[in-house]
């Protein structure tokens, strides 16, 4: 059987409106983008395809494939429950509306490098204002655990920007997303870091909780994760305020402000980025995408950022709205995971 998973697959009864537009088969065996207790993994028996369910039961073996008139992968079998009449299941590879971008383009990353290469990459978003100028260094640049790329909007007699950074590019013309979209094309070396935290100008904090950050990320295994904000800052979503005495909550929602994703993490989440103009959407998709992975995706409270710009001063809600329906109708979602906080880890001590 070809390879399966980097793809997305439309799932349902034989004969009916599917279940989902969305199925994903993710390479560590889960299955993402469609969240239910009957398909929560997937491996590969022979010729056949089988579903597992979150117990590991098998619940659908699917033993026959062939190509439809467009070309396209079809798997059928049969639902191992006992049901009369017997069901059959149809898993139909789709087109993925968007995908990771091939090479750069127009958008070529300059490298700046005085040293090896860091364990991690920060993505900033920035112009000649842009907040990130007056983060405190309130540590050595030796002990940075990340490279810093400056993705820059700002008046191109100014580029490249002043400060510390391993990588800069000229992004004139582009959106945030776009841009970062295009950065994470198929050959980048940003895929080659161990996480990737992408971190909006109008956020202020210091490299030592960057660092702090990251290393909560890594100690547990997150895939998904962004620091808390500050309770007295601008607040777009209230899970996201930090919680005293907490060092984590394991949430269904990472805010598209700061999320920091594992090199493989965003591979399953980059490809809807390309057409994005406000961003809206993405962070509902995300952890659907991934399968929503109990307890690999978290609020870090031990850490909070100050989120200076409050909601839609820059860009039109109403458009941005409209934006995230559309890609949701793209991608056959009418559901998402919501703001749910599934398990906390106290501050040791």
């Amino acid at each position: 059987m070809a390879p399966l998973h980097r793809g997305i697959w439309r799932y349902g009864h034989a004969g009916a409106t599917p279940f989902t537009g969305n199925l994903r088969l993710l390479a560590d065996g889960r299955i993402g983008g469609y969240i239910q207790f009957n398909e929560a993994a997937w491996q590969v028996d022979g010729p056949d395809l089988i579903f597992l369910s979150k117990t590991g039961k098998p619940t659908t073996r699917f033993t026959a494939a062939h190509r439809n008139a467009q070309g396209h992968m079809v798997l059928t079998g049969a639902f191992l429950a006992k049901t009369n009449p017997p069901v059959i299941h149809v898993l139909e590879a789709v087109p993925e509306p968007y995908q990771i971008a091939p090479a750069p383009g127009a958008f070529p990353i300059i490298q700046h490098f005085n040293g090896p290469r860091r364990r991690n990459l920060v993505i900033i978003g920035a112009n000649e204002t842009s907040l990130h100028h007056a983060w405190p260094r309130d540590i050595p640049d030796s002990e940075r655990s990340w490279d810093i790329f400056i993705s820059f909007y700002g008046t191109p007699e100014n580029y490249p920007p002043p400060g510390p950074a391993e990588y800069t590019s000229l992004r004139w013309g582009l959106r945030k997303w776009q841009a970062i979209h295009a950065a994470m094309h198929a050959a980048s070396p940003f895929w080659e870091y161990e996480r990737i935290f992408i971190i909006d100008d109008d956020i202020h904090t210091r490299w030592s909780d960057i660092n702090k950050f990251l290393e909560i990320c890594a100690a547990h295994n997150l895939l998904l994760a962004s620091p808390a904000l500050k309770p007295d800052c601008c607040v777009n979503h209230k899970i996201t305020v930090q919680e005293p005495g907490t060092l984590l909550r394991h949430t269904s929602f990472v805010e598209a402000l700061t999320p920091c994703f594992t090199a493989d993490a965003l591979r399953d989440c980059i490809a809807p980025a390309q057409d994005s103009i406000y961003g809206f959407g993405l962070d509902h998709l995300w952890p659907l995408n991934l399968g929503f992975p109990r307890g690999r995706i978290a609020i870090v409270d031990a850490v909070a950022f100050d989120h200076t710009r409050p909601l839609a001063t820059n860009y039109p809600l109403g458009q941005a709205v409209a934006e995230e329906k559309a890609l949701f109708k793209r991608y056959g979602i009418g559901w998402t995971l919501g703001y749910q906080v599934t398990g906390t880890i106290p501050l040791p001590g």
